[in-house]
């Protein structure tokens, strides 16, 4: 009996901090990039760099019960080989298990933000890219940012 109770609790408290950092990182998403993710989002992953790091990279996982059908308003329908080798770039700076990693040939919808560009450049000091896919109903966000401080 005890060591289920025991059991219980720990799942509660699993929970609950899961919980929080998926809470912490929408707030983090609004606040950097301006946008909301739904509420009904899960946190099914997280891997970022430390944040003392000249180069920052973030990559994100969330779940959705439905389709985030007003969410995906702004994201382009068509398949984007350039967005695909972009991502990839951002990820591949972490060590990401595979089976964490999208799979490009779903389909999916996709977003990509940007800030920050550079003097007498075409590049961006912030990008992020979140893309949508259909049959998992997941958004991988992936994002990276150079002096990232927070």
């Amino acid at each position: 009996m005890r060591v289920k109770n025991l059991l219980v609790v720990l799942l509660l408290f699993v929970s609950i901090f899961i919980a929080g950092c998926s809470a912490s990182e929408l707030k983090t998403l609004e606040e950097n990039w301006e946008i909301k993710i739904p509420k009904d989002a899960t946190l099914k992953y997280m891997n970022k760099t430390p944040t003392n790091k000249q180069l920052y990279v973030r990559y994100l996982v969330f779940e959705f019960p439905d389709e985030p059908t007003e969410f995906l308003e702004n994201f382009s329908k068509r398949i984007n080989f350039f967005i695909q080798l972009e991502a990839e770039n951002h990820y591949d700076r972490l060590e990401i298990p595979e089976d964490k990693k999208p799979d490009w040939e779903s389909s999916y919808y996709f977003r990509k933000l940007t800030k920050n560009k550079l003097p007498n450049s075409e590049e961006y000091n912030d990008v992020l890219i979140m893309a949508y896919f259909l049959e998992t109903k997941e958004l991988i966000i992936s994002e990276m940012s150079y002096n990232k401080l927070s």
